[in-house]
């Protein structure tokens, strides 16, 4: 399982992360919402161990990561918002790179998120939904139990979007944790437990049709 209790995070002066509470049991797909700017991809570096909270605890499968931070990369795969890849390396580097199961499931992997046509190719070349995809297929590399994804499918099209949303029902029916923020509404619907974080705090969300509601009241707050 994956839980988080109590995290806060102040940059500089601002407290972007107030009360963070978050459970993820394994199988399950977990959705982060909320408006721009409200703590989501803070939340998920922290979670994923790039960034350390000022307060609250984080257990992985019963350890605890912020003990012991080897276990942040040994049991977590983290696709942020922005670009983690080497934009000088070609695709088939970057995968070698960051994976470290060897050449089988790295064919595994580049046969599942379809890369073949780009292996060869600098990042710097790709598209930025191209760059999305081996962004996912690096994270998923290592066959950790627990994603943790900031917009997985932002920038991707219709066709390659589909892929991911079946890659994330495949991870999670083999016990797999995902954790992800998103804006896109059959990602909500895929999600088996919903958060939604507003002002620095999360409050889950029991009943998917108060979503949309929780959604409207945030964006008019913000407007």
């Amino acid at each position: 399982m994956v839980k988080a209790e109590h995290i806060s995070k102040k940059l500089g002066k601002k407290e972007i992360l107030k009360d963070v509470s978050v459970f993820a049991a394994p199988g399950e797909c977990v959705g982060i919402i909320g408006a721009n700017g409200c703590g989501k991809s803070t939340f998920l570096s922290i979670l994923a161990g790039i960034e350390k909270p000022d307060a609250g605890e984080i257990w992985f499968f019963k350890k605890e990561p912020l003990k012991n931070r080897r276990i942040f990369s040994d049991m977590c795969g983290y696709v942020p918002q922005g670009n983690p890849l080497m934009e000088d390396l070609s695709v088939r580097d970057n995968l070698s790179l960051w994976s470290r199961n060897g050449k089988a499931k790295r064919n595994e992997i580049i046969s599942r998120f379809q890369l073949e046509e780009m292996l060869s190719m600098p990042v710097k070349k790709l598209s930025g939904g191209m760059k999305r995809r081996v962004s996912i297929a690096c994270a998923a590399a290592d066959d950790v139990p627990i994603l943790i994804m900031d917009e997985p499918t932002a920038a991707l099209d219709i066709f390659h979007k589909e892929n991911i949303h079946d890659f994330i029902r495949d991870f999670t029916g083999r016990n797999g944790i995902v954790v992800m923020a998103t804006h896109d509404s059959a990602e909500i619907e895929m999600c088996d437990r919903i958060y939604f974080m507003e002002e620095g705090c999360t409050e889950e969300i029991a009943d998917k049709q108060n979503i949309l509601e929780k959604i409207k009241k945030g964006r008019n707050k913000h407007e």
